[in-house]
């Protein structure tokens, strides 16, 4: 299968056959990582990798302790 590519604004671009995006089961506005591997680009589906909490806080030297904080009397309509 080949196509053209094609002015889009002031870039260019690519228009990707039904048919293909059907097999892949991409849709409109999915992300896609693009990477050029020598002569040739190729195209994933970019899948973000969820973290565990361990992951997001395995860099973390503090010592967490929770405290209330007091935010003062209201002062206008607050609902407390």
């Amino acid at each position: 299968m080949t196509t053209n590519i094609q002015k889009w604004g002031n870039s260019q671009g690519l228009r990707i056959p039904k048919i293909l995006l059907d097999t892949l089961n991409w849709t409109e506005g999915q992300p896609i990582e693009i990477v050029l591997k020598e002569d040739e680009i190729v195209l994933k589906s970019a899948k973000a990798k969820k973290k565990s909490i361990q992951e997001l806080f395995a860099d973390y030297q503090g010592d967490y302790q929770p405290s209330e904080m007091d935010w003062g009397e209201p002062e206008g309509k607050e609902v407390w």
